[in-house]
């Protein structure tokens, strides 16, 4: 009897829903290392530490939903998850870390949900259906190229509109058996978050057609009514993410990469037309990720472009070909194999945002991340041949391929900890890297480690003199000391090689204003502004400028200007309400002043030019308490009006 008893235990813990689970648990202990980790000076702060939409806890609903509205990085979902947890949390970066986890390990057992689905329909029995599911979701669960994605803070959108996205095609797959409209619907609401997630999540409507495909025997609903919502859907989200205003748009960035000018290509495809050499680039690119899934080396978040189509630069060429060849052969021989032919498909599916995409960079050519839903189709492919084999053998197999990637991603995992590591691993790579060098300077420069900082940035301008960024960065580190004689030969330097680099006449000129060199700041501003007129930045040191030069009422334009984009910048109603005080315009001057006082008390020029007005409307005492605060504060009064003002309030006693 207690022999049974065990026996039952141990079947019960063995359930479908039993497995999930454990998966779920395991996921998460295996991941847990990444809730030490720390935000990243690489995207982490520009969509979520220093995104005023993220950060700023007062900034309209509204205003974060339009974010990015119109490009390809516009993921409202994601934005408003975050809020939620700023918002609740702060900036902790255990919580955020924490989220990238759970979303990973529900991943994980909807993709062993979604592999039962899958299996339902081929003749596996329900033994072999359960650990060949449960191998799929513990490979996706480890895998080496999910590092990037769960390690990194940013990358919760990847978690979240895979999230969405396996939900909508399990939801699909119950409205097919049961024919219960309210799975259609949840199936289409899960599609359109994950549409909104990322802006990969707009294949949905392929996986949905695909799951059609796989069940053609099954289903006996007339779909094409079904299609148009998914269509309207997918339509809108090609719309929000700016690529349906210009049908052709897409391929004519493809063509003109807006991250690259000139992207380098390799001497055996150079002499391609542009369309053939993005082929083949797209060819490779595909060529990579395979080579990665199978067995991931030299993992870093910056894959160098240029290396490594160097290193394959005669396979180039033929890779095209030899793509089109590999997959129709596979789809032709697995024709019959529904689970190979589906995983073949959906990976093909889901990779395709990726191979559209224009990112040529180092960050973006062939990162992991990419890779984190078309895994799947790729491990369906796996099982398929695991299903031929004999049970002892495909169970060892599996066990080998698991132990590896498992191995390979406790290794690599470390090196998310934190910046330095992740820019160190990148370098030990390719020391020639320049992305990489640059956000490692930064992060030095950023946590006063000013010596590594400067020094990184010197390496990059000994190697590359005519590069830019990093006489950028320099001159950026000066002025932030407001050291802007140092801050201005690099900015020269920036100029001589792009004279049309617009923040480098902004910052320039700015500099040159700060030392009161009034001649330079104006031929530095006039260009910027032939270049953007409505910089709010720019009009706004414009009309600090010209209230310098004594041309208070050009100031006072300049300030006006700037205000429609920022009227409540408080610095720049301090300069408004100096020129209303030179223009004599003093009671306007006054509701200026009064207003930044309101909105931030730390100018004690403020207090001193309100006190000079108050004078000015014969507002005495008023005076003398607002020219009192102001010496408080620390302004340097004149002696003269000092005497003036204790005159007229003696001629008032």
């Amino acid at each position: 009897m207690a022999t049974f008893g065990k026996h039952k235990n141990v079947e019960s813990i063995f359930t479908t829903k039993g497995i999930a689970l454990l998966l779920g648990f395991f996921t998460i202990a295996f991941w847990s290392y990444t809730f030490s980790f720390e935000f990243l000076n690489f995207d982490d702060n520009t969509f979520i530490t220093q995104n005023k939409v993220i950060a700023d806890t007062n900034t309209p609903i509204s205003e974060l939903l339009q974010y990015k509205l119109g490009q390809r990085d516009y993921f409202p979902v994601s934005f408003i998850f975050w809020r939620v947890l700023n918002e609740l949390f702060g900036f902790n970066a255990i919580v955020f870390h924490m989220s990238n986890v759970l979303f990973h390990a529900a991943n994980v057992v909807l993709v062993f949900f979604l592999c039962i689905r899958i299996f339902e329909t081929t003749a596996i029995s329900n033994k072999r259906k359960k650990w060949l599911a449960s191998f799929v979701a513990l490979a996706f669960s480890i895998h080496p190229l999910h590092v990037e994605s769960v390690a990194w803070v940013i990358d919760l959108k990847d978690m979240l509109f895979s999230f969405f996205y396996l939900s909508g095609m399990l939801f699909y797959f119950q409205w097919l058996t049961s024919h219960k409209k309210k799975f259609y619907w949840l199936s289409l609401l899960s599609g359109t978050l994950s549409i909104f997630s990322k802006s990969m999540g707009i294949t949905f409507i392929a996986a949905i057609l695909l799951i059609d495909l796989l069940n053609k025997q099954q289903t006996r609903i007339s779909k094409v009514r079904y299609y148009l919502p998914l269509i309207i859907v997918t339509a809108a989200g090609f719309w929000l993410f700016g690529m349906l205003g210009n049908p052709f748009g897409l391929l004519e960035e493809t063509l003109a990469p807006i991250h690259a000018a000139n992207p380098y290509y390799p001497s055996t495809i150079d002499h391609f037309p542009k369309l053939i050499k993005v082929l083949c680039v797209a060819a490779f690119r595909v060529f990579f990720w395979l080579k990665q899934f199978v067995l991931a080396t030299s993992q870093t978040v910056f894959y160098p472009r240029t290396l490594l189509l160097n290193q394959y630069k005669n396979l180039l060429p033929l890779l095209p070909f030899l793509g089109i060849i590999t997959f129709s052969v596979l789809i032709w021989v697995q024709r019959k194999n529904k689970i190979a032919l589906f995983g073949t498909s959906f990976f093909l599916i889901s990779i395709s945002p990726a191979l559209i995409q224009t990112d040529y960079t180092l960050a973006t050519f062939v990162p992991d991340r990419y890779m984190y839903l078309p895994i799947l189709g790729l491990l369906l492919l796996v099982v398929s041949f695991l299903n031929k084999l004999k049970a002892k053998a495909a169970v060892s197999l599996a066990t080998v391929i698991l132990l590896i990637w498992g191995s390979i991603s406790v290794n690599y995992m470390p090196v998310w900890k934190n910046s330095e590591k992740l820019y160190n691993q990148a370098l030990k790579i390719d020391e020639n890297n320049v992305e990489p060098r640059l956000n490692r300077a930064s992060y030095y420069l950023a946590n006063k480690q000013d010596e590594k900082g400067l020094a990184d940035l010197q390496i990059l301008i000994n190697r590359y003199p005519r590069l830019e960024k990093p006489y950028y960065n320099r001159a950026i580190y000066y002025f932030l000391k407001k050291e802007y004689k140092k801050a201005i030969p690099d900015l020269d330097k920036v100029l001589s090689i792009d004279t049309l680099h617009f923040e480098g006449l902004v910052n320039r000129g700015i500099a040159h204003l700060r030392l009161k060199q009034l001649y330079e700041a104006h031929s530095d501003f006039s260009k910027a502004y032939d270049i953007d007129s409505n910089h709010f930045a720019l009009n706004k040191n414009i009309a600090s400028m010209y209230n310098q030069a004594e041309n208070h009422n050009t100031a006072l334009l300049f300030a006006q200007k700037a205000l429609e984009t920022n009227p409540d910048d408080t610095d720049l109603l301090r300069i408004k309400g100096v020129a209303l005080y030179f223009g004599l315009q003093f009671n306007e001057a006054i509701e200026t002043f009064d207003r930044v006082i309101a909105l931030k008390d730390e100018y004690d020029e403020v207090w001193y030019f309100k006190s000079k007005s108050l004078f000015e409307t014969g507002l005495f005492e008023e005076a003398q308490q607002s020219l009192d605060k102001a010496i408080e504060k620390g302004y340097p009064a004149e002696e003269t009006y000092l005497e003036k003002l204790e005159e007229r309030l003696e001629e008032n006693k």
